[in-house]
């Protein structure tokens, strides 16, 4: 069989999983923090007062469950010049592997930090336009945001394998990267030699820069802002990773057609709940295909009716390709932003209570199996974990 290519999972080597020993029964773990204590100066015969103490409760909760079920014909096994059982395995596993790294990578939006434009001279909020000249100055922005959060990455990286699951607290940092934002650290370090040991090709790791582990991914976090304030035309449309959504003044049949409704903020709200909802048809909305289900599986739309913007978070995809015909030329992609995620190792913890494993059970009736493979997880960034973690905001307008 042909090559069926997946992202190279970057959270085994990044995320803390000590967590995992202490829930032997149950679905959570609860981890308190305290508040900060400050010295006081202390009088020789006078009383000192006494600081209140408290704690807060952050938990992790078991409840992610994934599976990528199959059915093999016994016959088709007999007749096939391929595994056909270890091939399908495999793409699954790879399959629930890239959703448990896009769920780990999401969480760069919890990061207490963040590198943008404002940071090499540009607009707050506004992502980068990485080049050669700037992306060395990436890096130090990112090691100054977690300096300024008393986390420390600049020591020596361990080449350990193990060493991926250190807690905050460690010395070795990561950046997790897009291809194109290594093309222009790439070009930028131009030949420069680093010693890289044993870590070399594990985890997607490529090298070791300015305290920070590179690893490159193309399961990483986008997000989009889409403007649409004034009513769109008939036969309009908006086009994310391939899918076309053409807004209709009367809906029809079609998929993917998005009612206008008589307003922007209707014609806005329900391309929303179409993203949100992909396989449902309503009064607003028809169904899309199922192969246009899966290109937006795991985009979350959020309207704001106030700010007459559609926000599209997509996990796993590194950046999306999007584009739009709406009448009105104001009305545009505003924003497109691929969320790099630096920090230190061990910023998320994750538990794998039942990591990607496979079930088999006979078909009732019939020559074949039914295959299973599935997972349980859950993942959480505790307040000491988003610390020790920089959302860096890179621009991918011209990404295609």
């Amino acid at each position: 069989m042909q090559v069926t290519r997946y992202s190279t999972p970057v959270f085994a080597a990044q995320a803390s999983f000590e967590e995992r020993a202490k829930l032997t029964n149950g679905q959570s773990v609860t981890r308190p923090y305290t508040n900060i204590m400050y010295e006081q100066d202390y009088t020789r015969g006078s009383d000192m007062t006494m600081q209140t103490l408290s704690e807060t409760n952050e938990t992790l909760t078991v409840q992610t469950s994934k599976a990528t079920p199959f059915a093999i014909d016994d016959l088709d096994v007999v007749q096939s010049n391929f595994k056909l059982m270890s091939e399908y395995s495999d793409r699954a596993m790879r399959a629930l592997n890239k959703a448990i790294d896009a769920d780990y990578l999401g969480e760069v939006v919890n990061a207490t930090s963040t590198v943008d434009a404002a940071d090499l001279g540009g607009t707050a909020g506004a992502g980068i336009v990485v080049d050669t000249s700037n992306v060395l100055s990436i890096y130090s922005a990112a090691l100054r945001k977690l300096q300024l959060q008393d986390v420390d990455v600049t020591g020596m990286a361990d080449p350990r394998p193990q060493a991926g699951n250190l807690k905050p607290g460690g010395t070795s940092g990561f950046a997790n990267c897009s291809p194109y934002f290594y093309e222009q650290l790439s070009k930028s370090l131009a030949g420069r030699e680093t010693v890289d040991g044993d870590m070399v090709g594990k985890n997607g790791y490529k090298g070791h820069y300015f305290g920070f582990d590179n690893f490159i991914t193309t399961n990483g976090t986008w997000t989009g802002v889409l403007s649409i304030a004034t009513t769109p035309t008939d036969g309009d449309t908006v086009t994310i990773n391939g899918v076309v959504f053409t807004f209709k003044t009367t809906l029809g049949s079609t998929a993917g057609n998005v009612a206008i409704a008589g307003s922007a903020d209707a014609a806005r709200l329900n391309l929303s709940e179409l993203i949100n909802a992909p396989s449902t048809t309503d009064a607003g909305q028809v169904a899309l295909t199922t192969a246009n289900v899966n290109l937006i599986k795991r985009m979350v739309a959020t309207d704001a009716a106030a700010a007459n913007t559609l926000t599209l978070v997509a996990k796993g995809y590194g950046y999306v390709v999007v584009s739009e015909t709406l009448t009105d030329a104001t009305d545009a992609w505003t924003s497109k932003i691929s969320s790099q995620m630096f920090g230190q190792k061990g910023a998320v913890d994750m538990v794998l209570q039942a990591k990607p494993q496979v079930k088999v059970d006979s078909i009732p009736l019939q020559l074949g199996s039914y295959v299973k493979p599935y997972v349980l997880y859950g993942k959480k960034t505790f307040l000491e974990g988003a610390k020790g973690m920089v959302q860096v905001k890179v621009d991918s307008s011209s990404w295609t």
